[in-house]
């Protein structure tokens, strides 16, 4: 006798407010160790009223956010807010989201390492970036949770780091608001001015998280979302602008700290690389070598301000030691939002291929809950990117037409979303705010060539792959892997090749970054076809194990519940596995001998924390459960043991397991020994240690080994 299966995904509203608030602020607060250097590079002494501007634009996004949140309680951000609007519109958001995440990840890595003192010259930084973020993708694949613990705790130094800056910042706060220029008296056009402005829109960088994040927030969700964001905001904008203030007091030479600088950075390294581009061979002639110090005599100092501008500060108005370690903190910090903006990525992909926009199979899971198919992309693209670009100013470009866009639409979704809760004042203000960002992005992809062609980019590929997962469903799993990786591939190539022709020449020393744009290509290409490979056999492994199913197993529809066949009374063995032979049977035996019921729990790992509530694979899908279910029934059967299979989908596989056999009130717990590495046990945790330090004391613990 099988019991119709239980099935349960399990994903708890504990998320508070300060948890929240230390994920938001590793994401959102990082902004300003880009942001402040970036402003000072494009303006100099007028960058105190580009960043004042900037301010007050975070805060109305941030309120903005605060509506987006209380509407959309159960998580997705821009994707859940568009699709109730328009699927098309949905599909530009997310992709928009995943271009942002793309460069948050190499963005964050190669501005991590200038903060860690690495020498700033030739490829050491971008090549040492590239492998951070391989590094970190390899973490990922294994769905490490213990690497996030360390991340907030980072945050929380990065916090109590800064605020020192802050506060050895107040006696030169008087030098550097007696430099900043009066605000009638801004250098340049209106055009000028805007263009400087939206240069460093990237403090709005990590907003669209908090939205992703309502799905697990402790209800009410609009009042823990308010708690989160506002803490946050403040802290992001008073902050930057002390920062901001005390960074105009930075000198040219740190032992003359009355110096001057007279001209912006972006001035200065135009003419020189103007002087480079029109003399190739400078480097050979000590005369043009000179004449390209003197275009730019303060190259170094202006990229130490540029890339790592807070540790600058800390070493110029604290000490040097105590910058050192504000660069290590700081650096930590812009390492770890390498490994959100993957785990966004992977999240964004899953959420689309769910809902049939992008190819299924980038929702499959391996046995760490791990979408890994989408982690390639997540991985690979990041690094493509450094590959091409070096410099800041650049990758910040790109990153901003991505977050621009998918925060405008989110605002504008939500704005013109009849069937919303929004008052009327509150429509009118997002539309305004939707307004503003419009005009920013549009900005950026008439006077940003890199992030127009990147941005199209990526919304080509994306788009290419929903006409082929939407005109074709029905094509074998190994011709839609050919097809959609072929296409991809070229589409990819010619893009990127244009766009790498359009900023370096092949005559460079630089062509390293064409090596590694065509080698990464071609390597994805390759694991395309072999995962296309794997997964058409699997398929007809899935076909095989339905089969082998018994049909009181395979006809069960997920929302059966236990019916009252099992005599609930007799005493019950509670056996969790993910499909060992000789645990199923031994298991039985048990079952059999105390003449009780059997409880077989399958868990099937997910760690992916930004997918909208109910997200996860079902029992359907998953060949490995309904092969143990499968595995588990011909034993029971064998033995005349009443068994009732148990799927749940959990980021916590030692919670659920203690849950069921809590609520069942079983007599016995039967587990298998842990065959995972001994560092994977350390890093993410031995299933069988936690079960055992929990489990309450009327519950024997039966390892079977």
């Amino acid at each position: 006798m099988i019991e119709s299966p239980i099935t349960r995904r399990e994903r708890p509203r504990e998320l508070k407010w300060y948890h929240a608030g230390a994920i938001l602020y590793g994401d959102w607060g990082t902004s300003r160790f880009y942001v402040l250097g970036l402003a000072f590079y494009y303006s100099l002494y007028d960058s105190f009223w580009y960043v004042l501007g900037v301010g007050i634009l975070v805060a109305m996004v941030g309120w903005a956010y605060t509506v987006v949140c209380r509407s959309f309680p159960d998580g997705g951000g821009v994707y859940s807010s568009a699709k109730r609007m328009s699927r098309q519109l949905a599909v530009v958001g997310a992709l928009l989201l995943c271009a942002d995440y793309i460069v948050t990840a190499a963005l964050s890595a190669f501005d991590g390492l200038q903060y860690l003192h690495l020498p700033d010259e030739g490829l050491l930084i971008p090549l040492l970036s590239m492998v951070v973020i391989f590094v970190i993708g390899v973490m990922n694949y294994f769905g490490l949770r213990r690497v996030s613990v360390l991340a907030l705790w980072v945050a929380m130094a990065t916090l109590v780091l800064t605020l020192i800056v802050a506060v050895f910042s107040i006696p030169h706060l008087a030098q550097g608001w007696h430099r900043i220029a009066p605000l009638s008296s801004l250098a340049g056009n209106a055009r000028h001015r805007w263009f400087n402005f939206v240069s460093v829109v990237l403090a709005l960088s990590g907003v669209e998280a908090v939205a992703n994040m309502t799905g697990v927030m402790v209800p009410p969700v609009a009042r823990t979302s308010r708690r989160t964001i506002w803490p946050v905001l403040l802290e992001v904008v008073i902050l930057n602008l002390v920062l901001a203030v005390g960074m105009n007091a930075l000198s040219p030479n740190p032992a003359q700290p009355h110096e001057r600088f007279t001209t912006p950075a972006v001035k200065t390294q135009a003419a020189a690389a103007n002087y480079q581009a029109a003399h190739k061979h400078w480097r050979d002639h000590p005369a043009e070598v000179t004449e390209v110090h003197s275009l730019d005599p303060l190259r170094h100092r202006e990229n130490r301000i540029q890339n790592a501008v807070v540790g600058v500060m800390a070493t110029d108005f604290v000490s040097r030691p105590f910058g050192w370690i504000c660069g290590l903190v700081f650096g930590l910090l812009l390492i770890s939002a390498v490994n959100t903006a993957i785990g966004a990525m992977m999240s964004v992909q899953y959420t689309m291929a769910r809902d049939g926009e992008l190819p299924r199979f980038l929702t499959r899971l391996n046995a760490f809950g791990v979408p890994w198919l989408a982690l390639i992309p997540a991985v690979t693209v990041p690094i493509l990117i450094l590959a091409m670009f070096h410099d800041l100013a650049t990758l910040g470009d790109l990153y901003a037409i991505g977050v621009v866009g998918a925060i405008t639409i989110s605002l504008a979704s939500t704005a013109f979303n009849g069937e919303l809760a929004v008052k009327l004042w509150e429509r009118v203000s997002l539309g305004a705010i939707a307004l503003i960002m419009l005009a920013i992005e549009l900005t950026l992809i008439v006077e940003k060539p890199e992030a127009r062609i990147f941005a199209g980019c990526v919304l080509g590929v994306g788009l290419l792959a929903r006409f082929y997962t939407r005109q074709f469903p029905a094509l074998p799993l190994r011709k839609q892997f050919v097809v959609l990786g072929a296409s991809v591939g070229l589409a990819f190539l010619s893009s990127a090749y244009l766009l790498y022709l359009g900023r370096l020449s092949w005559a460079q020393a630089e062509v390293i970054g064409a090596i590694w744009l065509w080698g990464g290509s071609g390597l994805c290409f390759v694991l395309a076809l072999v995962a296309g490979y794997y997964f058409n056999n699997l398929r007809v492994h899935l076909a095989k194990v339905a089969e082998a199913v018994p049909a009181e197993v395979a006809a069960l529809p997920e929302s059966a519940r236990p019916a009252d066949l099992i005599d609930m009374d007799r005493p019950g063995v509670l056996v969790a596995t993910r499909g060992a032979p000789r645990l199923l049977e031994f298991a039985a035996n048990y079952a059999s001998q105390v003449k009780g019921n059997l409880f077989v729990v399958f868990v099937r790992q997910f760690n992916l924390a930004f997918v909208p509530e109910g997200e996860g694979p079902s029992l359907d899908e998953d060949a490995e459960a309904l092969s143990t279910f499968a595995t588990a029934a011909k034993y029971c059967r064998e033995k005349k043991v009443p068994m009732m299979p148990i799927y749940v989908v959990s980021p916590d596989v030692a919670y659920s397991i203690l849950d069921f056999a809590g609520t069942y009130g079983v007599s016995a717990l039967l587990m298998g020994v842990s065959r995972r590495a001994g560092l994977l046990r350390v890093l993410q945790g031995d299933t069988l240690s936690q079960v055992a330090d929990q489990l309450p004391q009327d519950i024997p613990l039966l390892i079977h080994a």
